[in-house]
């Protein structure tokens, strides 16, 4: 497996079980028109174990977050139940990565970036939404 990011990866092979909770649209809109660190307070009340481990500036990922202990709630889940990413054992596997400067990372990033939107990203973006 190739891929760009160690989260993708877990997923593929099993290493983490994602909570089986759908979107809750109406609770998102809510969530939505608060701050960042309003979401972070509020996830922290409601599960102090995933406030631990969450990006904690990542606005999208606290509203799921906070989406999907709401949701855990109503059901009344197990707390054993995985609230939050669980990783689980990992089988044996050997793991080979490049690890690089992350300034040089952010540079490539950003040249690839430019360079796709020039060449119509944007308008190619646009077509799959029609």
């Amino acid at each position: 497996i190739v891929g760009g990011t160690g989260f993708y990866i877990d997923v593929a092979l099993d290493l983490i079980v994602l909570p089986n909770i759908p979107a809750d649209n109406k609770l998102r809109k809510k969530l939505e028109e608060k701050s960042i660190d309003q979401l972070f307070k509020l996830l922290k009340k409601l599960d102090p174990k995933r406030a631990k481990t969450i990006e904690k500036k990542n606005k999208r990922r606290l509203i799921r977050a906070i989406e999907i202990i709401k949701s855990a709630k109503k059901q009344k889940l197990e707390k054993d139940q995985s609230l939050s990413y669980m990783i689980t054992n990992k089988p044996d596997i050997l793991w080979l990565g490049i690890k690089m400067d992350r300034e040089i990372l952010k540079e490539r990033v950003n040249k690839r970036l430019k360079n796709r939107l020039r060449s119509g990203m944007i308008a190619e973006i646009k077509k799959l939404s029609t």
